[in-house]
């Protein structure tokens, strides 16, 4: 594949000549011009304005049927034979003496050929033909900065309409790299959260649809243990009762398995098993009410949102254990009376027709242009997400069997996937294992969820490039990949590039190709903590700088590409957002970082985290600098120079953040050493240290405020916790004094542990 011209996505096959700067200035459309080509149109006129003419000659003629005719001939045509060309694929093509020519057996092929053309605008190319199509039918990054549970990560603190104006920029551009799957919302039903929850979400649904792309949010179908979580989980959690409201509650099915106990694959089998969690919530299958009670929540969300993709959790198992069927009620044993999982008159035939219940109901919804059955996709994942690394090989193939059976029972199927967590190879044979999940599921779609890294799961880093590793995922229908939040635009750039062609890059592929799950975790984890930073991605010229100048113009984008390339002692990253993996204690935002009342802590575990708060802060002060200056001197599209005005008061919040975090870590060492040591020679320094910190935070915490004006999102958006971790600051360094006045290392006046219980 040609580099020369910097497509991206890479189309997957490209042949062409040297020839002058392509100009185009008119098109004609032969056949309908959809709101999707409409859409495409816009994207491609704000850079390139067009002459729409009525009929040809015209400088590009958009075919949306593919059949021959004086442009296209049959060896063309061919490429509408591979996977997903017949829905997303385009023959883009200039020979000698003739107008560019699209051609595509859909409106969403014709605006992709568009938007491909869009990108060979100016180069020097004369003759050229383009055969492409996309590797994966649904391609995703998640605009939320929580994982997949939350927090708008695009909403500025400036209110509703700037939020809505923004997002159709993010969609145009969506659009114009091809992603067709945008995580935005998570996690439950409830349409009333806020006020404007339900116009604002239709309306992105509705602009999102018009360019081909679907917005997906998360929720529960059955299961419910994110409500244990309070108020993270946005909508209902439904128990097992006899009857609705408040009839008596019994328990049905329930979690089953050992994926949460330390060193899993050291543990003999029958003991791993540790019994029944969540049997009462809202478990059972053969409890009409129930689910016609899940029906009401769920129709009315769709009808109020025109939601795209629905990613549903059932029991937030991660494993499929023949022992969880045993647990059913007497009635589901009535319905169901086989023990084994497989049968359709088992386990398999029960999830199948809950499935196909809430398919058909879901699908049944319309409502003007909205017409679900067509417009909203539908994902199940679980009992048994599978997880690479936690699921062995055999309840692997035990899981995949299951969700095989239970699709092969459907009896609706349309637009519905099953869904896993991100797969790799078998641990004990050289194959991956979606060769597995694609022989076995015949009957229905499969995507995974893909947590790769920058997702708010393994860490929050601006980037990495682990989506080239997308390539063991081939055979997957969707890749949902949980990254790509406002401070990760190049990432999602980046992303897009291995969704849509995920072996064979024109600017990055892995070489050698790991051949085993060991070879392959040493990668992963290499471009996870930063060690592996090929430069074909980092390097001069290379996937970083072009994806910058795509973002940002030829002008500025190689400067501002270094703040993505940024990275500390350790691989710290620059922190955009005070609600970060990185900067929290146990990879989790739940607990806050270095709480005073932490239990048998060690001086090695402090200086660790000393030393991340100190690199965090070195980091992100560069990226201010960088994001400051370039956003103060830049004259180009008004609305990204917006965009990265707010970027540097990002990291404007989060160098004083990080510089607090040290300084507080540096005194909480100081006062560990005096409580280990009983060495209280200390103590008149570390009460200096605290008498200067308190007005340090205090003015941070004013500054914070300033900043969050009018947030839309109920957590606060992409401002979210930067009042909290001032607070979590203010808070501890009071019981610091207290510790020092009682010589307790944790006082009695502690405010207990808020503890999240799930289930």
């Amino acid at each position: 594949m040609n580099k020369c011209y910097d497509i991206l996505p890479t189309p997957h096959h490209m042949t062409s000549k040297v020839g002058q700067a392509l100009e185009i200035k008119s098109v004609c459309m032969v056949g309908k011009k959809t709101k999707i080509i409409e859409k495409a149109l816009r994207v491609f006129n704000k850079e390139n304005p067009l002459f729409e003419a009525d009929c040809a000659p015209a400088d590009v003629i958009i075919f949306d049927t593919a059949s021959e005719n004086e442009y296209i001939n049959s060896r063309d045509l061919k490429i509408f034979k591979d996977k997903f060309a017949d829905t997303q694929g385009y023959v883009l093509k200039k020979e000698k003496g003739k107008p560019v020519v699209i051609c595509a057996k859909t409106d969403l092929g014709c605006a992709y050929g568009l938007m491909t053309l869009l990108q060979l605008v100016g180069k020097n190319v004369g003759e050229f033909t383009i055969y492409d199509r996309p590797d994966f039918w649904g391609r995703g990054n998640k605009w939320l900065i929580w994982a997949e549970c939350g927090i708008w990560a695009y909403d500025f603190g400036d209110g509703v309409e700037n939020y809505k104006k923004r997002i159709v920029r993010k969609l145009d551009n969506c659009l114009k790299y091809k992603i067709n799957l945008i995580n935005a919302d998570g996690f439950g039903f409830d349409t009333e959260r806020f006020p404007e929850y339900s116009d604002i979400m239709r309306f992105i649904c509705d602009e999102a649809r018009n360019r081909g792309i679907h917005i997906s949010v998360g929720g529960y179908s059955s299961g419910y243990g994110m409500v244990g979580y309070g108020n993270t989980y946005q909508g209902k959690g439904y128990k097992n009762r006899k009857s609705y409201p408040d009839g008596e509650v019994y328990e049905c099915l329930g979690t089953y398995e050992a994926w949460h106990m330390p060193d899993h694959k050291k543990v003999d089998r029958s003991k791993r098993l540790t019994g029944y969690r969540g049997r009462e919530w809202g478990t059972c299958l053969s409890n009409e009410a129930l689910f016609e009670e899940k029906m009401k929540e769920l129709e009315n969300y769709v009808r109020k949102t025109h939601i795209g993709c629905i990613s549903f959790h059932n029991m937030d198992a991660h494993e499929m254990h023949p022992e969880f069927w045993l647990a059913r009620c007497e009635d589901c044993r009535k319905k169901w009376p086989n023990d084994d999982i497989f049968a359709k008159d088992g386990c398999a035939g029960a999830f199948a027709e809950f499935i196909s219940k809430l398919i058909k109901r879901l699908h049944s919804v319309k409502d003007g242009d909205y017409d679900a059955e067509r417009d909203l996709w539908l994902r199940m994942a679980s009992p048994g997400y599978l997880y690479a690394e936690v699921t062995d090989d055999k309840d692997f193939d035990t899981g995949v069997k299951f969700w095989g059976k239970v699709t092969d029972y459907l009896t609706e199927n349309k637009n519905f996937a099953v869904g896993f967590r991100e797969e790799f190879f078998y641990q004990e044979k050289n194959v991956p294992r979606a060769e597995k999940i694609k022989e076995c599921i015949t009957n229905a779609m499969t995507s995974v969820g893909n947590f790769n890294g920058c997702d708010g799961f393994y860490d929050d880093k601006l980037f990495a490039p682990n989506s080239a590793l997308n390539y063991v995922m081939k055979g997957y229908s969707t890749i949902l990949t949980e990254s790509g939040n406002s401070f990760q635009e190049p990432l999602q750039l980046y992303n897009a590039e291995y969704l849509w062609n995920c072996d064979n890059s024109a600017f990055y592929n892995v070489t050698p190709k790991p051949q085993s799950y060991e070879e392959y975790l040493k990668v992963f984890y290499g471009m996870l903590d930063s060690s592996c930073r090929p430069s074909e991605v980092y390097g001069k010229g290379g996937m970083l700088d072009v994806i910058c100048t795509k973002l940002y113009g030829e002008k500025y984008g190689r400067n501002l590409s270094q703040i993505w390339k940024l990275c500390g002692k350790n691989g710290e990253p620059p922190i955009a957002c005070a609600s970060n993996v990185d900067i929290f204690t146990n990879f989790t935002k739940i607990i806050f970082p270095m709480r005073w009342d932490i239990e048998g802590i060690t001086l090695e575990e402090i200086e660790k985290k000393r030393e991340r708060f100190f690199e965090c802060h070195l980091m992100t002060e560069k990226a201010y600098e960088i994001a400051r200056d370039v956003s103060v001197e830049y004259d180009g599209d008004k609305e990204i120079k917006a965009d990265l005005l707010w970027l540097a008061d990002c990291f404007d919040v989060c160098r004083r953040l990080c510089a607090l975090l040290f300084e507080y870590t540096d005194i909480y060492r100081k006062l560990q050493i005096c409580f280990d040591t009983s060495d209280w020679s200390m103590e008149p320094e570390i009460i200096k240290n605290l008498e200067t910190i308190k007005p340090k935070i205090k003015d941070y915490l004013l500054f914070a405020d300033s900043k969050n004006d009018d947030p839309v999102d109920l957590f606060g958006g992409a401002s979210v916790r930067r009042k909290d971790m001032g607070e979590h600051l203010d808070y501890w360094t009071d019981i610091m004094v207290s510790s020092i006045k009682t010589k307790k290392r944790i006082p009695d006046d502690v405010r207990p542990l808020a503890t999240k219980n799930w289930w």
